[in-house]
């Protein structure tokens, strides 16, 4: 091969080279940008889950003290709603002996809503907190 030719096969060789070059370095880079970017969103997707957790979560255990307290109430209201049931019930069978009909429906109207307080304060009972 004449030297000219030569040459100028090792020129288009070696520029050749130098745009693989560049093309490889255009990848890398853009991959580096990719993750960059890909960083980013995660650290946005952090921060705003962050704040909100913090705040939800700060919410929650107020709620659950909240409930643990209310149901310790609701459990000592318990113990005097089945002592007014015993009061309605030993009340209802003395005003029938004397014939006080109409104040022995009133009795069974509290009495009924007293029920209904008791079965759900015994389910307020049952909830582990």
């Amino acid at each position: 091969m004449k030297p000219s030719v030569q040459k100028i096969i090792t020129k288009l060789a070696k520029e050749q080279q130098k745009k693989s070059e560049v093309k490889s370095q255009k990848i890398e880079l853009a991959s580096k940008k990719v993750e960059l970017g890909l960083l980013q969103d995660i650290e946005a997707d952090y921060s705003f889950v962050l704040k909100d957790f913090s705040n939800t979560e700060s919410k929650f255990y107020d709620a659950l003290e909240t409930a643990s307290s209310n149901q310790k109430f609701i459990v000592n209201d318990l113990n005097k709603l089945e002592k007014i049931q015993k009061d309605i019930s030993n009340a209802e069978n003395k005003l029938k002996e004397i014939g006080l009909d109409n104040q022995v429906a009133q009795l069974n109207k509290i009495s009924t809503k007293v029920d209904e307080m008791i079965k759900s304060a015994m389910r307020i009972k049952n909830i582990n907190l």
